[in-house]
């Protein structure tokens, strides 16, 4: 089985890294994390110089190279028996991972979705759902725990843990 899991921010990385540990893969299992940079497209006037800019995009890629790699050793760790690998591509996150996808000829995707709502997915954008509507294969969005997107009620915490989409 091949799984596709696009890592975003660490912010989300922990509830994707229980759901992998939790799920009872077939043997072989190969897991692809996959970090997308968004290419910036910055009109002149919002920064000062190119080398800022390049600075900004190095230190994203650094941040992106350090989380994978922990998230690798840790699904390593845990779980020797599957097998996993990095890639860091570079574009806009949702044609990036369905095209990944395709081309890995993956049958699952596992992404988290921070849970934006209202205006905050209008400006935003939901990169899960796009992704759902777009994949060419399974996929399962994780939802953060509601206490992490500083929603609900704190005795509904425990229950809210993992929400699960299946196509």
């Amino acid at each position: 089985m091949k799984v596709l899991v696009p890592v975003e921010d660490d912010f989300v990385a922990k509830s994707q890294i229980e759901f992998l540990l939790s799920y009872k893969w077939p043997a072989k299992t190969e897991i692809r994390l996959v970090h997308v940079l968004h290419t910036l497209i910055v009109e002149r006037s919002m920064v000062s110089s190119q080398v800022y800019l390049d600075k900004l995009m190095k230190e994203a890629r650094k941040y992106a190279e350090n989380l994978m790699s922990t998230i690798e050793k840790t699904l390593k760790k845990e779980s020797p028996e599957i097998m996993v690998s990095r890639e860091f591509v570079e574009g806009a996150p949702v044609e990036e991972i369905v095209n990944l996808a395709k081309k890995w000829e993956s049958d699952m995707i596992v992404l988290c979705s921070h849970g934006r709502e209202g205006l905050g997915q209008l400006i935003l954008g939901s990169v899960s759902y796009n992704v759902l509507v777009h994949s060419p294969c399974k996929v399962i969005i994780v939802g953060l725990p509601h206490h992490e997107r500083g929603q609900g009620d704190p005795s509904e915490w425990k229950d809210a843990r993992v929400q699960v989409t299946i196509t």
